[in-house]
């Protein structure tokens, strides 16, 4: 009897392993679009109605009903903030189906981030619109349809939608009746896609988990409505978190465990060392440049790569250094061998006690999710792997076998937390992410059932998530109020040294520093210790009681605010102004590596650094004595220091050094500066306009020094 040429489960698990085996030792890279999908090619049999029904069979939740009728309230255009796995596509094919309805010629532009959601959206389109296949349409993936008489609703991937998109919009002259759909929109605010954003549209749909993005401040990341996203695509109209969600009965219950590991000797000494270099390389990047100054988190590391390509100078060295440096110590953090051991053990745990368990793990490095891969296969565990660099068959491969049950894990790049739809599972482990509270929610919403254990007994999912305890990792916490997003009693946090068992904690590791618009200013004093975040613009105060940008532009309008830091700090120095309510915030030291902020009051009114109208030769200059307020102009002039040594000099600074001035033009500023500022503190900063005229600036006003009888000469190099 011939055996049947069939493979088992196991062996074509077997064979998919040894698969992606030989693809990680041929070190295979770059990901392989999909072949056209012939499953979804036209059937143009139907004709087209003139009202649309994209949502047959389906009874919106009350939820998804208030979502539509609140993006119709907000003038046609929002942005719906809903958790991963509650129905915003639903949602946004209700908010369409009505708009159709206003619209009788509407076209529609779903953008999407993967190929994978494409596929996903058309296959709703085709199972629950009463739409001909001829009214659809594709980009991306293989595929370059365009808008015809035709194709009404087309899906398109956003790295071609970017490119093409706006062209195809306004060449056909579609803007007047276009809904744009951005489906997980916090990716088309991304600088290299946010071109899409430019296609001219009457309306304007955002669907995400969490819309805000992570590479902008974060005292803007908070104002979503004034990002370009918000702007763009119009504000959050409705939002549901996870707590909500789960409250209603949309998500069922589910716990979060966080585990803090440590790093072994060796991996702790080379953490501190690339810290302290961080530091190093931060503190003078910002005293070089004043770019610097202002930006914090991932700005100021998307403003150090640009910089670090920019030649041989001292600011692009600085700035290369601090790059490579915060990247390998983001490497040893993913690589630390706490989190391997933590996550063989537990998913060894799951499938343990559930046969059936289906666990997924989510990693920030495609190099260690092979790695993890590799160290499960070897455990004997029923592992596969996806990431965006394999090819196609291989991915699809391993999704087919995670949905059957035939792989019970799955590990996983970011590519598997937006995008694809995967079965529910029992457990998710977080074993590596950026400090992004977005990565995380996307994550916990890929993992949400309900299951039977060995004894029958109801459980809910978990999410693990593993963090290094006493590093960067713990900076999540400081970001978020883990009980408000998730739902109060649901996280549990434990300190763990495997092959130890975890010991559980009180609470997280750092409280949530809350953003400015969290705190009612109204109960803080002067002086108090300001409760959140150290954010906003930043400002210097200087002894003669000037506010000061950081280009060194000198505001106007200081509004006492020099007194204030003084009062606060001991000394002029730098303080910041919160963007949305113009809080004054203070640091002052209180220890060797401890610092607290303190509030100052609000500002009456922003800075003005701007000038008022002057009249350059409507002035009789002989009639100002040293010290009046000066009423000519004031800009443009150049700035120097005066310098009380050698009986008084006028210096300027010159790459290398300073150079001083000298001759009876010299001379006479430093005799009227002498002079004028006895038994007061010495001026340090001194202004010379277009007109020769020599000013410095106290309070915001400028006060006349001399007039010179032309430009200061400078000789002397140091």
């Amino acid at each position: 009897m011939t055996p049947p040429l069939q493979l088992s489960p196991d062996e074509r698990l077997t064979l998919h392993q040894l698969k992606l085996v030989n693809w990680a030792e041929e070190h295979s890279d770059g990901d392989v679009p999909s072949s056209p999908d012939m499953s979804l090619e036209d059937a143009r049999g139907r004709p087209m109605p003139s009202s649309w029904v994209l949502t047959k069979g389906l009874e919106l939740a009350a939820w998804q009903t208030s979502a539509r009728d609140s993006w119709f309230a907000a003038g046609r255009r929002g942005t719906v903030k809903v958790v991963t796995g509650a129905g915003k596509t639903i949602a946004a094919l209700a908010i369409t189906e009505q708009l159709q309805h206003e619209d009788p010629d509407l076209r529609v532009a779903i953008v999407v981030p993967t190929i994978v959601l494409m596929d996903q959206w058309m296959k709703v389109l085709r199972t629950r619109s009463n739409l001909p296949d001829s009214a659809l349409a594709r980009v991306g993936g293989g595929y370059s349809d365009d808008f015809d008489q035709t194709r009404r609703v087309m899906v398109a991937v956003l790295a071609s939608a970017r490119k093409e998109l706006p062209e195809v919009v306004q060449r056909r002259g579609l803007g007047d009746h276009l809904l744009l759909i951005a489906d997980e929109c916090h990716r088309a605010g991304a600088p290299e896609m946010s071109a899409v954003l430019k296609t001219p549209r009457r309306y304007s749909l955002g669907l995400s988990a969490t819309p805000e993005r992570d590479d902008v401040a974060e005292e803007d990341a908070a104002d979503y409505g004034g990002s370009t996203l918000g702007v763009e695509l119009g504000p959050i109209v409705y939002e549901m978190t996870f707590a909500e969600a789960t409250g209603l009965g949309i998500l069922p219950p589910f716990e979060l465990h966080h585990f803090g590991l440590s790093l072994s000797p060796a991996e702790a000494r080379r953490y501190e060392g690339l810290s302290r270099s961080i530091s190093e390389a931060r503190r003078e990047m910002r005293s070089a440049s004043p770019a610097a100054r202002k930006l914090g988190g991932d700005q100021l590391l998307a403003w150090a790569r640009r910089v670090s390509g920019r030649g041989q100078s001292n600011v692009a060295g600085l700035a290369s250094r601090f790059v490579n440096d915060t990247s390998r110590r983001k490497q040893l953090l993913y690589q630390a061998k706490s989190r391997i051991s933590a996550t063989r053990k537990l998913v060894g745990d799951a499938l343990d006690s559930r046969l059936s368990a289906r666990v997924i793990l989510f990693h920030e490095s495609i190099a260690e999710v092979v790695t993890l891969f590799g160290y499960l296969r070897e455990d004997g565990f029923p592992v596969v792997m996806e990431h965006s660099e394999l090819p196609q068959d291989l991915r699809e491969g391993t999704l087919d076998l995670f949905r059957s049950g035939t792989a019970k894990v799955v590990v996983s790049a970011r590519s598997l937390i937006e995008g694809f739809n995967v079965p529910e599972a029992d457990l998710g482990i977080i074993v590596a992410s950026s400090s992004s509270p977005r990565q995380r929610i996307q994550s916990i919403g890929r993992v949400l059932r309900t299951y039977r254990d060995r004894s029958g007994g109801e459980k809910s999912s978990r999410v693990c998530v593993l963090y290094v305890r006493e590093s960067v990792d713990e900076q999540i916490y400081e970001r978020e109020d883990w009980d408000g997003l998730v739902g109060l009693d649901r996280n549990r946090y434990f300190r763990w040294d495997p092959p130890d068992d975890p010991v559980e904690l009180p609470g997280p590791p750092r409280s949530m520093v809350p953003t400015e618009e969290r705190i009612d200013l109204g109960t803080l004093s002067l002086g108090d210790v300001y409760p959140g975040r150290y954010e906003g613009s930043e400002f210097s105060t200087d002894s003669h009681g000037n506010v000061a940008d950081d280009l060194g532009n000198v505001a106007m309008n200081p509004q006492g605010i020099p007194a204030v830091v003084k009062r606060l700090k001991g000394n002029p120095g730098r303080f910041r102004v919160t963007s949305q309510r113009g809080a004054l915030l203070v640091r002052v030291q209180t220890d060797i590596d401890s610092w607290t902020t303190l509030f100052g009051g609000t500002l009456a009114e922003a800075f003005n650094f701007g000038t008022v109208e002057r009249v350059p030769n409507g002035f009789e200059v002989a009639r100002l004595a040293p010290g009046d307020p000066y009423p000519g102009p004031i800009q443009p002039a150049e700035e120097f220091r005066f310098r009380q040594r050698m009986g008084g000099v006028v210096a300027k600074r010159v790459r290398g050094g300073m150079v001083f001035a000298h001759g009876p033009n010299a001379e006479r500023v430093v005799t009227v500066l002498k002079e004028v500022r006895r038994g007061q503190a010495p001026v340090s900063k001194i202004y010379v306009n277009q007109l020769n005229h020599a000013f410095w600036r106290e309070e915001g006003v400028a006060r006349f020094i001399v007039a010179l009888d032309g430009k200061l000469e400078f000789t002397g190099e140091v």
